[in-house]
Parts: C-alpha cells; sequence; structure tokens
C-alpha cells in the first residue's frame, strides 16, 4: 500500500484523487490517504472527505493526522508521496489538477476527462432538479445568477431548486433566489450523488465545482477572472455563469 499525505482544503483535496489514481496505477498498488483530522477547527475534513475517498478504486484505506505535526512524526507515518507539493508548482499558471500531476512527475494525459468515481446518484423528490453550491470566495459580481436561475425556472419550475452548504451560505443564496430549498448532505459523497442526478448544476469556485468537473458532468459555475487558468478545463460541459 502507497501512503499519501494532503493537508490541503476540500477542494485541493478532490482535485489530488487524479494523482492518487495515478500513483496506484504506477506502482500497481492501492494506496492509503492521510488527510486533516475531523476537528471542527478543520472543518471536519476526515468525516466530510473519508467517504468520497474510499468510493474510489485505487483508494485502499483513509486515515487522519494533526495538521502542524513534527518532522519526526511525518516520518514515521512513512508518507511516501506528498500531495502537498502542489504548491510549488505556479498555481497561477496551471490548472490546480495539473499543479498536483506535475509536482509528482506524473502523466498528465488526458488530465481534464472525468476522473472521479460515484457510484450512485439521489434525487430529493424524483423530479428532475438543479443544485446549486456558492460560498463566499471567489465571487466574481458580474456573474448572473438570476439569469441563470430564471432558465432554469422555464424548464424545471420553481419547486426543485436545492442548495448545499452551511446556513450562512444557504441564508445569503435566499437574496439571489427565495424559492431554493436547503438540501441537507451528510458529506461530500452524498453531494455529488446529487450533483449526479441533478438536470442543472450551478456552483461557485468550491469543491462542488471540483466535483463536477471530476465525474464530467455538465455544469455552470462562477469564474473569478484571476482564476481562469487555475479552474478552467475548456471542456464543452463546463460554462460561466
Amino acid at each position: 500500500m502507497i501512503n499519501l499525505l494532503h493537508s490541503g482544503r476540500l477542494g485541493d483535496i478532490v482535485y489530488s484523487i487524479q494523482a492518487a489514481k495515478r500513483i496506484s496505477e504506477r506502482h500497481d498498488d492501492k494506496v492509503r490517504y492521510f488527510i486533516p483530522d475531523g476537528t471542527a477547527a478543520e472543518n471536519d475534513y476526515f468525516r466530510l472527505l473519508k467517504t468520497l475517498l474510499e468510493e474510489q478504486p485505487c483508494v485502499a484505506e483513509v486515515q487522519h493526522f494533526v495538521k502542524g505535526i513534527k518532522d519526526e512524526d511525518y516520518h514515521n507515518l512513512q508518507i511516501e508521496y506528498n500531495l502537498d507539493n502542489f504548491r510549488g508548482i505556479n498555481p497561477w499558471q496551471n490548472h490546480v489538477l495539473l499543479c498536483h500531476l506535475n509536482a509528482l512527475h506524473l502523466s498528465t494525459k488526458g488530465w481534464n476527462l472525468p476522473w472521479l468515481a460515484v457510484e450512485h446518484t439521489k434525487s430529493p423528490t424524483g423530479q428532475p432538479f438543479a443544485v446549486f453550491q456558492r460560498t463566499f470566495r471567489y465571487r466574481n459580481p458580474r456573474s448572473d445568477w438570476k439569469g441563470l436561475i430564471q432558465k432554469i425556472k422555464a424548464d424545471i419550475g420553481e419547486d426543485e431548486l436545492y442548495f448545499v452548504g452551511t446556513d450562512h451560505e444557504y441564508k445569503n443564496f435566499l437574496t439571489v433566489e427565495p424559492k431554493v430549498k436547503r438540501l441537507n448532505t451528510v458529506d461530500i459523497l452524498e453531494f455529488a450523488e446529487y450533483m449526479k442526478a441533478a438536470k442543472w448544476v450551478a456552483t461557485g469556485m468550491s469543491v462542488g465545482l471540483v466535483l463536477a468537473q471530476g465525474m464530467g458532468i455538465k455544469h455552470y459555475f462562477e469564474l473569478e477572472p484571476r482564476h481562469v487558468k487555475t479552474v478552467c478545463t475548456g471542456l464543452e460541459t463546463e460554462l460561466t455563469i
């Protein structure tokens, strides 16, 4: 089993799954992920990500570690690939996923094709629905969320609009669309299962965007202009709001 470590944010860790897949292929062995522990200070990353990582065929095990560990403790984990090295690959000039691959000298062939395994789907009511996610980071005041939502409502009506996010994020999104309902998900895998089933997906530059890219599903996203090179894949499934 090959030991990997990643201490980044939710989206960064999900982006690293393609690197994990290629490492697994390189060694003809499965990987063990070490990710930040499940404390409140770390936004419960371990609980949120564990099932999604375990869903991947290349992953045998997921364990947690405490961020800020000393060098000797890091050595004791016997980490063979430090996925945090992606930060050293000029992040403003390369897609985050490519940074992970280049940092570890892995093949980049077909890097923007679907790479995330999500087996099941979920639907709130069985009717065509839309799922939204929007955090307070990387916003673009020129993004026309209301125009997109009007297009969605013309297609599926206003009763099947759902938002995934924190209480504050949901309350803020109600100022954009008062009819949207809160969709509670237990972890990132369940969020992905809803996204996979949705007729419409719209997200900010957050983990929702990473999931949509990883599954290769059509999606709209709010692009913060400085990050064109870091998040855009160039595929027809990707549309900006």
